[in-house]
């Protein structure tokens, strides 16, 4: 697929790089999907120690080396199962208040961005207010605007 892109662009780069992560699958820097995938071990060791309360609640530095760049992993060796449930329980409540207002076709939408959201997360740092304000504020105004047209497009108002 990379081929259907310049060679010089950041697509075409990062669909070679992942496709030779695939062939040669290798949890190193010798691609940047391997690398990403060697956080997670990394993770999973700060982790084991302090499995409920997290790496925060511990006088012991753990080297974690990247791994604040997943997202989901880096809060749970962090805060531990119940700090990270607690986060997780807050979410969830936003999110199915919100859904809540939606009828059932642009809640599936809704749905899928939340994947998409969670998805990120595995593999990337979910940095800045910019994806929750999405979440919370775009994406329902996006569902909002369209009262008073009709589904043809045209004012009821």
């Amino acid at each position: 697929m990379s081929g259907y892109f310049d060679s010089t662009s950041v697509i075409h780069s990062k669909l070679t790089d992942f496709a030779i992560f695939i062939q040669m699958p290798e949890f190193t820097t010798t691609t940047e999907a391997g690398g990403r995938a060697e956080r997670y071990p990394i993770l999973f060791k700060a982790f084991v120690p302090k499995p409920h309360l997290g790496t925060a609640s511990s006088s012991e530095t753990y080297n974690i080396g990247g791994g604040g760049h997943l997202f989901w992993m880096n809060r749970l060796t962090q805060w531990g199962i119940l700090g990270f449930s607690a986060f997780i329980y807050m979410l969830y409540t936003v999110y199915k208040k919100i859904h809540s207002l939606f009828d059932n076709e642009f809640g599936y939408y809704y749905s899928l961005s939340i994947l998409a959201f969670v998805m990120l997360g595995l593999v990337k740092n979910i940095a800045g207010r910019e994806p929750y304000l999405m979440l919370l504020i775009i994406i329902p105004g996006l569902y909002f605007t369209q009262f008073g047209v009709d589904k043809k497009g045209n004012s009821t108002i």
